[in-house]
């Protein structure tokens, strides 16, 4: 393989991992959201009956309330996770991407912005996800898991 294609594997991995962190990113997000309009539902449907229990209604809304929560977390991370990429974009260097046993890893170099780091929220998203985001310097590798 030659230099040049070499590099265009590299930078096809590239895309293709980081592809799949923002397809489960945003998986994630919509599943926090869909559970909150489920539960909002629910509580709805039952309060449109005569003489509904509304005591049975707070389970579904605390549930709504803790997706909420959950969802609002998770959009943080996202915006976290969009703003990692975007150093990278106009960073200093370009995605690689380096070979781990069993896993599809992906370094990204941030270049020399101060100001970046793994937010608890974006931990939070990467946990929910199965996928790993640690900060290695100013580089952020990302490992998916299967």
């Amino acid at each position: 393989m030659t230099p040049t294609s070499a590099t265009k594997v590299d930078a096809a991995k590239a895309s293709e991992v980081l592809a799949v962190v923002s397809r489960r990113a945003s998986h994630e997000v919509r599943n926090a959201l869909n559970s909150v309009a489920v539960n909002v539902e629910v509580v709805r449907s039952r309060l449109a009956r005569p003489g509904s229990d509304l005591s049975e209604l707070q389970v579904f809304a605390e549930r709504a309330s803790k997706e909420s929560d959950a969802a609002a977390t998770l959009a943080t991370g996202l915006a976290d996770l969009t703003r990692l990429l975007a150093l990278a974009a106009t960073g200093d260097g370009n995605a690689k991407v380096t070979a781990a046993p069993g896993s599809r890893t992906v370094s990204v170099p941030l270049g020399s912005v101060p100001d970046h780091d793994i937010s608890g929220d974006l931990g939070a998203l990467a946990a929910r996800m199965g996928v790993s985001i640690r900060l290695d310097g100013s580089t952020v590798i990302f490992t998916v898991r299967d």
